[in-house]
């Protein structure tokens, strides 16, 4: 499973990712496939789980150590720009799905610790979503209106899809104090 969830992040993120990048979002999401929780502490302690882990003459004090400040860092890169990788998700989730004349396109809200709120866009795929874009903010933050960040938020949305050629049905909902 190592092996492949490797190569489809090398394949796919080659031309948005940097080498180091690509291997620390492989390990993110094979930690993501075997945590029991998604927090830096489960994370960082799964990614000492993987196997043919480089850190295995460390203690288990200094494994995990290294391991949590090497997410924190990954996950704190402001080089990488988030939005830029939306696409490339996009086209990962679409190999899934059969080109059908009508692709549906879930467009959500939640809550998320913090105050953060979150909007998502995923791809309704087997009764599951698959979440390829998403925005967040606070309330308190807005300097305008919530209407502003949700129109832009759907035009990004429309011109990533339009850009594979996608005509979508849009599902709208908003779920309230949950956390995806």
């Amino acid at each position: 499973m190592k092996r492949s969830v490797r190569r489809i992040i090398t394949h796919s993120f080659h031309d948005v990712l940097i080498k180091t990048q690509r291997v620390n979002l492989s390990l993110l999401v094979l930690a993501c496939l075997i945590s029991p929780t998604i927090t830096i502490t489960e994370l960082a302690k799964s990614f000492l789980c993987l196997p043919n882990s480089p850190h295995k003459k460390l203690n288990d004090n200094t494994k995990y150590k290294h391991k949590e400040k090497r997410l924190t860092r990954f996950l704190k890169n402001e080089r990488i720009i988030v939005r830029k990788l939306f696409s490339t998700v996009l086209s990962l989730a679409l190999k899934n799905l059969s080109r059908k004349s009508e692709i549906f396109v879930i467009i959500d809200q939640t809550n998320l610790p913090l105050g953060y709120q979150a909007i998502f866009a995923a791809l309704a795929y087997k009764g599951r979503a698959l979440p390829f874009a998403f925005t967040l903010f606070k309330y308190e933050d807005i300097e305008k209106s919530q209407n502003i960040i949700e129109y832009e938020f759907f035009e990004l949305v429309v011109n990533l899809l339009k850009a594979k050629n996608i005509r979508p049905v849009f599902i709208r909902e908003w779920i309230e104090d949950t956390v995806m």
